[in-house]
């Protein structure tokens, strides 16, 4: 998998509910968590830093002129949503290499302790296949 995989199961895990889950899958459900946490907040600080370092000098002006959108002429909002456009392709690229790097999860729920995990919360199937193929064995 992915790092960036791990970071999705994460943030989803992080505020799951564990409820209808066997106390051994919770402990499970909480090895895991700790298991990617230091790679979720690996890709996190390196996004904050790549965000900061990317700005441009009139970056926080841009923002401002985005709060009067309806004001703006078009030779405006097309000049904003080119710098913006930039930007975060700039941070994509600049992320890219890391949450593409690989990562082997050493702990995994069985697909019975999976479904009381699903049963626990009210996620979207985008979810819990983004959840699956990550924390899944």
């Amino acid at each position: 998998m992915k790092k960036i995989n791990a970071v999705g199961a994460y943030n989803i895990l992080n505020g799951a509910k564990l409820t209808k889950m066997a106390d051994t899958d919770k402990y499970t459900v909480i090895k895991i968590m700790r298991e990617i946490k230091p790679v979720a907040l690996e890709i996190t600080e390196a996004l904050e830093v790549a965000k900061e370092k990317l700005k441009s000098e009139n970056h926080a002006t841009l923002q401002e002129r985005v709060q009067n959108w309806k004001e703006l002429s078009e030779t405006e909002k097309v000049e904003i949503n080119t710098y913006f456009n930039k930007y975060n392709a700039n941070i994509e690229e600049a992320m890219k290499e890391l949450s593409e790097e690989a990562f082997e999860l050493k702990n995994h729920l069985c697909e019975e302790s999976f479904a009381s995990l699903i049963a626990s919360n009210d996620f979207d199937v985008a979810t819990i296949m983004s959840l699956e193929e990550v924390i899944v064995e």
